[in-house]
């Protein structure tokens, strides 16, 4: 059964003039024009009979398709970023991620750039840089994720090893398209309480006590 991918490899070797190719792609427009024509997206009266015309009917097919892939995978990484926002939790000085839905915005991005925004102050990091960093991780588990001032840091532990990367954020976002996580203000320190002094009865009883 012919695919999209099929007929767009066809196209690629008929430009490279190998031999049999052009052949092979006016048989499936002979034999399957339905089948082709859906493919391509359009209806079948609308199939070019000629090759050429044909040819430039599927490349347009090819960048639609990869648009639509292209939209359908930033909706998702966008939606595991909103949960990776809600899942966050604020500590004294740094915020704690989920690991899982940080591994899934990793594995589900092809390209572009995590920027994580607190209250403004952004840094990012390249999410190819991040997908190389988990293919020559793979056997180790990450116990602790933490977005802590200029750094992400991720703590783990292998079968014979345990230990943390620092990656530094940077300003700015150089590679699209940008994922952002934003956070609140982490929690701010307690103040210090003031020793208490004294009060206007603990001053009564004790005059009262020397004048006994």
């Amino acid at each position: 059964m012919v695919t999209l991918s099929q007929l767009d490899h066809l196209v690629r070797l008929t430009e490279r003039d190998v031999q049999g190719a052009a052949e092979q792609l006016a048989s499936y427009r002979q034999d399957e024009p339905g089948k082709v024509a859906r493919l391509l997206g359009i209806p079948v009266e609308e199939l070019a009979a000629g090759s050429e015309e044909l040819v430039d009917q599927i490349r347009s097919a090819r960048r639609r398709s990869r648009s639509s892939r292209a939209r359908q995978q930033a909706a998702k990484v966008t939606s595991l970023a909103r949960r990776l926002e809600e899942t966050a939790l604020a500590e004294a000085d740094n915020f704690v991620l989920d690991t899982g839905t940080f591994l899934d915005l990793v594995t589900s991005a092809a390209t572009g750039t995590l920027v994580f925004d607190v209250e403004g102050r952004n840094g990012s990091i390249d999410i190819r840089f991040l997908r190389r960093l988990a293919r020559a991780c793979k056997g180790t588990v990450i116990q602790r994720l933490e977005l802590r001032g200029t750094f992400l840091v991720i703590h783990y532990t292998a079968a014979r090893a345990r230990g943390f990367y620092r990656l530094l954020l940077h300003p700015g976002a150089p590679n699209d398209p940008v994922f952002v996580v934003q956070l609140g203000l982490l929690p701010e320190p307690p103040a210090a309480v003031a020793p208490r002094g004294p009060s206007i009865w603990e001053h009564l009883l004790d005059a009262v006590g020397r004048a006994a």
